[in-house]
């Protein structure tokens, strides 16, 4: 039914043991004929030899058992989902015919083909993305949030300092613009801060998902420039009111202050 990549061991149906993931064979020095103990909920601890190695984790996890040892250890036995292959000579059309009809007492069952199956994976995983997106979006909320804070913080603690600039010749104009150019500085730094680490994370996740999970790594630069782009727009925005109080401190008051 699944190709699981055997690497070691020849397995037949119903031998007693356990297949084990290559990772975590590899972490434990596990082999082909050495012997594991495995705890089970509901009997507790059970030895049970190695009878192969294989590399796909993505359909069966990492450790799998046959169903009499299953089945000897558990008291609630329920199935996720069940695979199944016409048999030759029946058609996909004929096959879903027949399955439906037995699924009629089974109302919580859905039939899907591969195509079906792998639509649905992929929405659980358009799903997480729009958590993530939206996770981003209240990220970029508290960074205008604290960008604006900073700011105000900067010319309330500066009020002499922007006095004196003032009072040398510097216009309400140019003062708006170096507040202005700091707020899109402070948040290009922390764009690419940010950016920075999420590549080391994002490769390091990658790194670790199994092979048929991850097949390949791309890193989309066109969308970082943009959001790159976006932090400093981001910027510019958060700044419009520390900028304008900066512009409107009365000259004499400013130089005067402590």
């Amino acid at each position: 039914m699944f190709n699981i990549g055997l690497q070691q061991g020849s397995p037949s149906a119903g031998h007693r043991g356990v297949l084990v993931q290559k990772d975590p064979a590899s972490g434990e020095g596990l082999a082909v004929g050495d012997e594991v103990t495995l705890t089970f909920n509901d009997t507790g601890p059970v030895t049970l030899p190695v009878v192969g190695i294989y590399e796909d984790s993505g359909v069966l996890g990492n450790w799998i058992v046959d169903i009499d040892t299953f089945a000897a250890n558990t008291t609630s036995q329920q199935d996720s989902y069940v695979a199944a292959k016409t048999a030759p000579g029946v058609s996909e059309a004929s096959a879903r015919t027949a399955i439906d009809k037995v699924l009629v007492a089974y109302r919580d069952l859905k039939l899907q083909d591969r195509k079906e199956f792998t639509a649905t994976q992929l929405g659980q995983i358009d799903s997480l993305l729009v958590v993530v997106n939206v996770f981003l979006i209240l990220a970029i909320l508290i960074a205008v949030v604290g960008i604006v804070n900073t700011l105000a913080l900067s010319v309330f603690e500066r009020t002499r300092e922007l006095g004196l600039l003032r009072a040398v010749g510097m216009t309400r104009r140019q003062l708006r613009r170096m507040v202005r150019l700091e707020a899109v500085i402070v948040a290009v730094f922390g764009a690419l801060l940010g950016v920075a680490v999420g590549l080391v994370f994002g490769l390091a996740v990658t790194a670790a998902l199994p092979k048929n999970i991850i097949s390949g790594v791309s890193v989309p630069i066109p969308t970082l420039i943009v959001l790159l782009i976006l932090a400093a727009l981001v910027g510019v925005i958060a700044a419009i009111w520390p900028a304008r109080r900066a512009s409107r401190l009365d000259i004499l008051e400013a130089i005067a202050s402590e």
